[in-house]
C-alpha cells in the first residue's frame, strides 16, 4: 500500500488492489423522486393551487361590480380623485386624514388602469382596487392556513372567506376596507413565517420543523413593513398589532426563545410605530369618523350581536351566518397536525381587534360601524376551514372506519370521502348565503339606488331640454358624480375646492351662480331627502335664494331622493 501524495489518501497496490477491486460495491442509496409523491405534497401544486384560487377569487369579486349605484362614501372617493395630487394632501388636515393613504393608492391604481383601458368608469376602476385587494386576501389566507394545516385546509379557508356576503360587499366598494382585510391578513402571514419558519404546507398537513429562533432579517422587516401598511391603510388596522403582541408571547416554546420572542416582537412594533406614526398622527388628531344621528345611538349587546350578523351575511337573520359560526365553533377547538398553535392564532386575530374596535365604538358611537370591523372575516373563515376539515375527519373516521387521525395517511377511498364531506358542507355554507350574494350585485347593493333620481332627470330634459341639473349637498353630488360625471361637471352648485380641508365639493358664491344660469329658465333641483313642494320653496339653497325661483312641483324620486322642478323669474 502507497500513499498518493497528491490527494492525502492511501491507494492499494498489488494483492490488496486485487481484493478490493473483487469486493463488491456497497449499494447507492438513491433519493425519492419528486415524481413519488403526491401530488398535493409538490411544490408546484402550491404554486398551481395559489393560481386557481386566485382566478376564481378574482371572478368572485368581479362579477356584477358595476351593477350597484354608489353609495355616499363612494362619492367621496371619487371626489377626492378629482383632486391633483399636491391637492389631496391638503386633506390630512381635515376629517378625511385616515383616508389619505388610500386615495393616493386609488388615484395611482386609477391612473395605472386607464392607461390601458381609458374607458373605464372611476367608480368601477376604484372599485376593481378593492376586488384585487379581496381576491390577494383570499390568495394570502390559503398561505396562511396551508402552511399551518395542509393545502385542503387552505383551499377551504379561501373558499368560506368568498361565500361570506359581507366580505364580498367591501371588495366590491370603491372604499379601503378590502384593502385593510388584504394588510391585516399580510401581516399575520408575515408574523406566523417569523415566529414559525421553516414549515412546509403538504397536501392534508404540513411539515414542521424543530423549535428555534424567529426567521432571519428578511423575514423581520417582511413583517415590519406589513405592520406599517396595516396601520397606515387605516386607522382600525393597528388593533392588529396588540392582537399579535399577544400571539408571541403565549406561542408555545423554550423559555429563552419566549423571551428572545418577546423582546423582538415589541422591538418590531416600536419600529412601527415610528413607521407609521406620522399618519397615525395626523388621523388621531384630525379624523372624525362619520357624522350624523350614528354619533347619538345606544350600543347595546342587541345592537352589537346584529351587527355582528350584518358584518358576516348582510342580514340581522340568525340561521344566514348560523352554519359559518358552528364550524368555526368547531374549528377553534381543533388540533391541525396535532397542534392548537393554529386556532389560537386564528382566536386572537379574530378577537382583538374586534373587541378594541368594539369598545372604541361604544365610547364614539359613531365609530361603531361594521365596515371597520371587516379584517375579523379572514379568521373567521380559517376556523370555519379547519371546522370543516374537522367535522369530514370524523366523518370518515366513523363511517370509513380510518384509524388513523392524520389525513396523509388515509387510503385514496377515505380521502375521497373526507373531500366529498368537505364540500358538501362548503356547499351548504354557499347556497344557504347565494341569496345575500345576489343583493350585493343589486342596483342597491350598496345600500343607495339612484334610478328614481336619473329617472327624472332624463324625464325632465325630454320635456325641457337643456335644463340644467343643480345639486345643493355634497355627499349627493359625489354619489352622482360617481354614477354620471357629466351631471356633476355641469351642476352650477358644484365647486371643488382645492384648499378645502373636507372631500366633499362646496357651492360658489352667489354671484357665480347668477353668471352661470343666465338666460334659464327651469332648473332640476335634486334634493336628497324627501321634502314636499311648500318644504322646497322654505329650503331654497341660499345660492339660488337670489334668483326667487318659483316651485312647480316636487316629487319622490326614489327612496331618499326628491326632484324638484323651480322656475326662474323672465
Amino acid at each position: 500500500m502507497t500513499v498518493d501524495s497528491s490527494s492525502d489518501t492511501l491507494t492499494p497496490v498489488g494483492p490488496m488492489a486485487r481484493l478490493v477491486a473483487a469486493r463488491p460495491a456497497a449499494p447507492v442509496r438513491s433519493e425519492p423522486r419528486a415524481s413519488a409523491a403526491p401530488w398535493l405534497d409538490r411544490a408546484t401544486a402550491g404554486r398551481w393551487i395559489a393560481l386557481g384560487l386566485g382566478v376564481v377569487a378574482a371572478v368572485v369579486t368581479t362579477w356584477g361590480i358595476a351593477t350597484p349605484w354608489p353609495w355616499s362614501d363612494e362619492g367621496a372617493t371619487y371626489l377626492a380623485l378629482q383632486r391633483s395630487w399636491g391637492d389631496l394632501a391638503v386633506l390630512w388636515q381635515g376629517p378625511d386624514a385616515p383616508m389619505v393613504p388610500y386615495y393616493y393608492l386609488a388615484k395611482a391604481w386609477t391612473a395605472a388602469l386607464w392607461s390601458f383601458w381609458p374607458a373605464l368608469s372611476t367608480l368601477v376602476a376604484v372599485r376593481l382596487l378593492s376586488a384585487a385587494a379581496g381576491a390577494a386576501t383570499v390568495v394570502v389566507l390559503y398561505a396562511l392556513v396551508a402552511r399551518n394545516a395542509g393545502r385542503f385546509a387552505g383551499v377551504l379557508a379561501g373558499l368560506v372567506l368568498l361565500s361570506l356576503p359581507g366580505f364580498v360587499r367591501y371588495a366590491q366598494e370603491a372604499r379601503p376596507y378590502a384593502l385593510l382585510a388584504l394588510a391585516a391578513t399580510v401581516s399575520w402571514l408575515a408574523s406566523d413565517r417569523r415566529l414559525r419558519p421553516g414549515r412546509v404546507a403538504l397536501g392534508f398537513r404540513s411539515l414542521v420543523p424543530a423549535s428555534g429562533p424567529t426567521g432571519g432579517v428578511g423575514a423581520a422587516t417582511g413583517h415590519l413593513l406589513s405592520l406599517v401598511a396595516v396601520g397606515a391603510i387605516h386607522t382600525f388596522g393597528v388593533f392588529q398589532w396588540p392582537a399579535q403582541l399577544l400571539a408571541w408571547l403565549v406561542a408555545p416554546g423554550e423559555l429563552r426563545w419566549r423571551l428572545r420572542r418577546a423582546a423582538s416582537i415589541v422591538l418590531t412594533l416600536v419600529a412601527a410605530a415610528v413607521l407609521a406614526g406620522g399618519q397615525l398622527v395626523m388621523s388621531a388628531a384630525h379624523g372624525t369618523g362619520a357624522a350624523g344621528l350614528a354619533a347619538h345611538r345606544l350600543v347595546t349587546p342587541a345592537t352589537i350581536t346584529e351587527q355582528l350578523l350584518r358584518a358576516i351575511s348582510l342580514t340581522y337573520a340568525l340561521p344566514v351566518s348560523a352554519i359559518v359560526l358552528i364550524l368555526a365553533l368547531v374549528g377553534l377547538f381543533s388540533r391541525p397536525g396535532g397542534r392548537r398553535e393554529l386556532p389560537v392564532s386564528l382566536l386572537i386575530w379574530l378577537a382583538v381587534p374586534l373587541a378594541l374596535a368594539l369598545a372604541v365604538g361604544t365610547v364614539r358611537t359613531n365609530l361603531f360601524r361594521l365596515r371597520y370591523w371587516v379584517a375579523f372575516l379572514p379568521p373567521l373563515a380559517a376556523l370555519a376551514a379547519l371546522g370543516i376539515v374537522a367535522v369530514a375527519g370524523l366523518f370518515v373516521r366513523l363511517v370509513w372506519r380510518a384509524r388513523a387521525a392524520d389525513a396523509s395517511s388515509w387510503s385514496g377511498g377515505a380521502r375521497v370521502a373526507a373531500g366529498v364531506t368537505a364540500l358538501a358542507l362548503l356547499a351548504v355554507q354557499v347556497a344557504t348565503v347565494l341569496p345575500a350574494q345576489r343583493f350585493v350585485r343589486s342596483a342597491n347593493g350598496h345600500s343607495e339606488n339612484l334610478s328614481g333620481v336619473f329617472a327624472a332627470i332624463s324625464d325632465t330634459r325630454a320635456e325641457h331640454p337643456g335644463i340644467p341639473v343643480v345639486i345643493t349637498k355634497g355627499n349627493a353630488n359625489g354619489m352622482i358624480g360617481a354614477a354620471d360625471p357629466a351631471v356633476m361637471a355641469n351642476n352650477p352648485l358644484s365647486r371643488i375646492d382645492p384648499s378645502a380641508h373636507i372631500v366633499y365639493s362646496t357651492v360658489p358664491s352667489a354671484e357665480a351662480v347668477r353668471t352661470s344660469l343666465a338666460g334659464e329658465q327651469y332648473l332640476l333641483w335634486i334634493y336628497k331627502g324627501t321634502v314636499t313642494a311648500a318644504e322646497a320653496a322654505r329650503g331654497v339653497p341660499a345660492a339660488l335664494a337670489d334668483l326667487h325661483p318659483t316651485i312647480l312641483h316636487a316629487a319622490p324620486a326614489g327612496t331618499g331622493w326628491t326632484a324638484v322642478l323651480m322656475e326662474l323669474p323672465g
